[in-house]
């Protein structure tokens, strides 16, 4: 899982990382298969957590 901080102490990223659609960009970005077979060997469904 990956979790941004929305409460980091740089404001600019606390706005960026805020914005609804930079997470959803964020999240279409996410090569979550390519994760799955580097990180955890193959052993794995990519998911959606929200």
């Amino acid at each position: 899982m990956i979790a941004l901080n929305l409460t980091h102490k740089d404001p600019v990223k606390r706005q960026i990382f805020g914005n609804k659609d930079f997470r959803i960009g964020l999240s279409h970005a996410i090569n979550r298969q390519e994760i799955i077979d580097i990180g955890y060997v193959s052993q794995g469904e990519p998911w959606q957590s929200a």
